[in-house]
């Protein structure tokens, strides 16, 4: 039956986020036999990989040592981050290269989706979305804050369109503010740190950031 495929996919993220693990994996892996490119299926069997990047991520924007943590997470996306079916997976994988110091797999990740921008289905979202984001945070991690601005201040008001919850999306914007802040770039950084302030006024990182030139943590 068309779509059929979809609605496993759906099911199963239905069912992983009501902690039926094994099931959800067993109904999305189903999925992805009938359509290798179904994107709900994906985003049900690599959930917790999504989730453990951004945590990550947030800790190191606090200056948090996480220990070998990257390491173990970035061998787990190995396997997962194709460049091709759907670029905000591929976000949180450069995440995991970045962390554990794999330059050689984050490079092939990026030259995957610079092919894929051309003929993928998610052709789009790569261009416009993931290849900024992968750069832009490539950049962040390495000090080069004003091109991790350059690359993330405009991605910001249309990432909404390639998946992710609001909690998700909001690593851009920590990312960006932290880099306008480490940069100079004290115009934007306090922009943001207003905007932020009046959407999220209790969040313990956004007290952080109120002081230019501070580190959040």
């Amino acid at each position: 039956m068309p779509g059929y495929s979809v609605v496993l996919g759906m099911y199963a993220f239905g069912l992983e986020e009501d902690g039926h693990y094994a099931q959800a994996e067993d109904t999305g892996r189903n999925a992805l036999t009938l359509e290798p490119l179904d994107c709900w299926a994906h985003h049900a069997v690599a959930l917790e990989m999504v989730d453990a990047s951004a945590l990550l991520w947030r800790l190191h924007l606090c200056n948090v040592d996480v220990g070998d943590r990257w390491k173990e997470l970035a061998q787990v996306w190995r396997n997962h981050a194709d460049g091709k079916t759907y670029p905000f997976n591929d976000w949180h994988a450069a995440m995991g290269f970045l962390g554990a110091g794999l330059d050689s797999e984050l490079n092939a990740l990026v030259m995957r989706m610079q092919q894929s921008a051309a003929d993928s289905p998610c052709a789009e979202w790569i261009d416009r979305i993931g290849l900024p984001l992968v750069q832009g945070c490539t950049a962040f991690w390495h000090g080069n804050d004003g091109k991790a601005v350059e690359l993330l201040l405009p991605v910001r008001h249309f990432c909404g369109v390639f998946g992710g919850s609001h909690a998700q999306r909001d690593i851009i914007d920590l990312t960006l503010i932290e880099a306008a802040n480490r940069g100079g770039a004290q115009d934007i950084h306090q922009s943001l740190v207003n905007e932020r302030l009046a959407q999220r006024p209790y969040s313990r990182m956004t007290a952080g950031f109120l002081s230019p030139g501070q580190s959040s943590a």
